[in-house]
């Protein structure tokens, strides 16, 4: 994981003014958002949904959010579901663990 500091994200509040640490949460956000959408597979299970879809994606709204919703990109039966959700957790578990980030 890229450690970015305080200053960077101090000083992007101050350019933006928007709050440190929402700045930095969103850009954590963005770069697990970036990893899905690279990942074989994972790109094309999951489809962003919500405010911060349209916001990321349609339009440049002077808003951030701090949460990622997302969502199934296929109809599948229960048992594929649960298959696949298994799958996703793992990959993402996995991507977690290598930048960094504490799962609780």
């Amino acid at each position: 994981m890229y450690n970015y500091d305080k200053k960077f994200y101090a000083a992007l509040s101050e350019k933006t003014a928007f709050q440190r640490d929402i700045l930095e949460k969103v850009h954590r956000l963005t770069m697990i958002l970036d990893y899905i959408n690279s990942h074989p597979g994972l790109e094309e299970m999951l489809v962003l949904k919500g405010g911060t879809a349209i916001n990321l994606t349609i339009f440049n709204l002077p808003r951030l959010s701090v949460d990622i919703g997302l969502d199934f990109s296929f109809d599948a039966t229960r048992e594929e579901m649960l298959a696949k959700r298994d799958t996703i957790n793992t990959v993402l578990k996995n991507y977690f663990e290598h930048e960094g980030y504490v799962i609780v």
